[in-house]
């Protein structure tokens, strides 16, 4: 897949969350976990493992190492995660 390509794909699985899943997914791509995410958005530990279960369902991955490995090359290109 080009660069280009693979920028598209992965464009098309971020805009497929919710705002609320973007917000979660940038967060647990700096390290954070459910505790701080729930912290940091005012909503229970349970609902930030819920969004998170959605983020990964809508991403197509099954663990975090996923997560990190389909956005490893993003600093490569242009996909916007905006919170």
């Amino acid at each position: 897949m080009s660069k280009d390509e693979t920028e598209k794909h992965l464009q098309k699985l971020v805009d497929k969350l919710s705002k609320r899943e973007r917000d979660v997914l940038a967060s647990v791509l700096q390290g954070f976990s459910n505790t701080e995410i729930g912290d940091a958005f005012g909503i229970a530990n349970a609902t930030a493992k819920i969004h998170r279960a959605n983020v990964y369902r809508k991403l197509k991955v099954n663990s975090l190492s996923e997560v990190f490995k389909l956005f490893r090359v993003q600093s490569t290109l242009d996909v916007e995660i905006e919170t």
